[in-house]
C-alpha cells in the first residue's frame, strides 16, 4: 500500500518533519508504525505491505487522520492549514475515495 500527499503551507519551522502511519495485523492487533517523511516543499510519501483492506490512520503533529485502503492501492491525501493553525484533510483520492472542500 502506498500513501502520498501534500501539506499546503508546510514549513519545517512548524516543528515536525514526518508523520506516522499506523498499519497493523487485524488478527493479532499488533501495530506496525511506518514513518511518512515530509519533504521541504510539503510532499510526503510512505509505503507498507498489507494483505487485507484496512481502516487505519496517519498522525501529523499529534493530529490523527483516518483512511481506508486496500492492498496494491495508492491513496493521495492533501492537507491545508485551517484558521486555528491545525491541518484539515480536504482531499482524499484513491480507488475508493471521498473529497470534501472545507
Amino acid at each position: 500500500m502506498r500513501i502520498v500527499g501534500y501539506i499546503e503551507g508546510y514549513s519545517s519551522k512548524l516543528g515536525f518533519t514526518s508523520g506516522i502511519i499506523y498499519s497493523g495485523n487485524q488478527l493479532t492487533r499488533e501495530e506496525y508504525p511506518v514513518t511518512a517523511r515530509i519533504y521541504p516543499d510539503g510532499r510526503f510519501e510512505s509505503s507498507y505491505l498489507a494483505t487485507n483492506p484496512e481502516m487505519s490512520y496517519l498522525s501529523f503533529n499529534d493530529e490523527i487522520y483516518k483512511y481506508y485502503i486496500e492492498p496494491g492501492q495508492t491513496l493521495v491525501l492533501i492537507f491545508k492549514a485551517s484558521t486555528d493553525k491545525n491541518w484539515n484533510c480536504y482531499s482524499m483520492v484513491g480507488h475508493l475515495h471521498w473529497t470534501t472542500n472545507s
